[in-house]
């Protein structure tokens, strides 16, 4: 897995993309979506906007029951460390919300 996938580390290269700042670990790619459902940061995320989000990686090959997985528990441990406090919910938590909601 890449480690630290988010929008700022993916660039279009010509009529691809590529991914850039890898913190290389070996676990399932899945653990490196999470971050693409609630980024970028500042942005309110919609079950609309994660759900195509999702159905993208899933189409790329990658598990819907382990993105899901990975995307709550990551949600709600990192939506719980001190934030911004003019946050009412952070993103993080917004999707694992979402989520669970099903």
């Amino acid at each position: 897995m890449h480690g630290d996938l988010h929008h700022h580390n993916v660039l279009r290269h010509g009529d691809r993309y590529v991914a850039i700042d890898p913190k290389a670990a070996i676990g399932e790619p899945e653990f490196d979506v999470p971050p693409f459902l609630w980024n970028p940061i500042g942005t309110t995320p919609t079950v609309e906007r994660t759900e195509q989000r999702i159905a993208a990686f899933v189409a790329a090959g990658l598990d819907d029951a382990r993105i899901r997985a990975w995307s709550i528990v990551r949600g709600v441990y990192l939506g719980l460390l001190p934030q911004d406090p003019s946050i009412t919910e952070p993103a993080q938590l917004a999707v694992a919300r979402m989520l669970t909601a099903e």
